[in-house]
């Protein structure tokens, strides 16, 4: 696999490493991944049925609260805001001796 990650721990090309996130980090970056879309579609949901007071509405407020989240989503990967990864470790030198 291959990806953009920052190299603070000297890896070469050919390297296997630990690519690793602080841990704050990655809870932050599941919250958004996760609760944020299921907040949204469930507040959607309420906001549609309390002003139209049927399924159609709920139904509606869902979509237009998962829309908004997923869009809020790509604007943050987008201007990535999101903390990069970086090489924790390396496991195993890729490179051969001659």
């Amino acid at each position: 696999m291959e990806m953009e990650v920052l190299n603070t721990a000297g890896a070469q090309a050919g390297d296997k490493v630990i690519i690793s996130l602080p841990p704050e980090e990655l809870l932050k970056a599941s919250a958004s991944a996760y609760l944020m879309p299921a907040v949204a579609a469930v507040a959607g949901a309420a906001i549609g049925w309390s002003r139209s007071g049927t399924d159609t509405g709920a139904i509606i407020g869902c979509v237009v609260g998962l829309a908004l989240a997923f869009t809020w989503l790509f604007v943050l990967d987008r201007k990535r805001m999101a903390p990069a990864p970086f090489i924790s470790r390396v496991l195993e030198s890729g490179r051969t001796t001659g």
